[in-house]
């Protein structure tokens, strides 16, 4: 069955261009958040992005993602959300994990090739956000793609025109194998590292991840809204 543009908008959320700003209708336009970055989902697989997993050939293995930012405006960032799933190509378990922990990291650029250098920015979530949005990824297992959402403790502020590069991993849980979802993004491919290359090095196949990048709101409409809510609760009490 053909899915619409509108019904598509309700299930992942508006599209953006990488690095675009965009303010939200609704709720979230009334909150002060915006989105500015966003490379949208491509539901046909992904790299692992974990720490601890148990490949195809039945090997021990991790490996870290990220992917590069460049902002057209400074932000700060308050709120990360992505897509993923779980499960090998032909062996392991498609199933979230009861309880999981994610890393979020922050590099620079550094001088050279551009690639992960000084670590920014870590914070590690416990059990975050997961939502199954009833898509399957077109592979053997059918894995169903899971979208993730996280309000940062502490926001990170970035600086138009500069590269940075963001890593989400699964920490811990050989049971458990995480994936990132594809994007076509902004056409400079992701980067990975693991036990079979030495250092950082951009993936071959051209893709990017998927995810979004939102500010932090701003106090005033924070204020406006707590208002305007306030001033609601007490018409309806007056009504009564």
């Amino acid at each position: 069955m053909a899915i619409g543009a509108a019904a598509l908008c309700a299930l992942f959320g508006p599209a953006a261009v990488p690095g675009s700003w965009q303010q939200l209708p609704g709720p979230a336009a009334a909150m002060g958040q915006v989105m500015v970055f966003n490379q949208p989902r491509h539901p046909v697989g992904g790299p692992g992005a974990d720490t601890s997993f148990i490949d195809d050939g039945g090997n021990s293995i991790w490996q870290q993602v990220a992917d590069d930012i460049i902002l057209g405006q400074d932000a700060t960032i308050g709120r990360i959300k992505w897509f993923g799933f779980y499960g090998g190509t032909f062996t392991g378990s498609t199933q979230p994990p009861t309880t999981q922990t994610m890393r979020i990291r922050f590099y620079d650029s550094r001088p050279g090739d551009g690639l992960p250098g000084v670590i920014l920015f870590e914070e590690s979530i416990v059990d975050p956000l997961r939502i199954p949005t009833g898509a399957v990824i077109p592979l053997p297992l059918a894995p169903i793609e899971q979208r993730f959402e996280v309000d940062l403790m502490t926001p990170f502020d970035m600086l138009a025109g500069v590269q940075y590069w963001m890593e989400i991993v699964q920490l811990a849980d050989i049971n458990s194998h995480y994936r990132w979802e594809y994007s076509l993004g902004n056409q400079t491919p992701y980067a990975f590292l693991n036990p079979n290359v030495n250092d950082w090095r951009r993936t071959s196949t051209g893709a990017n991840v998927a995810f979004e990048l939102w500010t932090v709101p701003e106090p005033s409409s924070v204020l406006l809204v707590l208002g305007a809510l306030a001033l609601t609760l007490t018409r309806l009490k007056t009504r009564r």
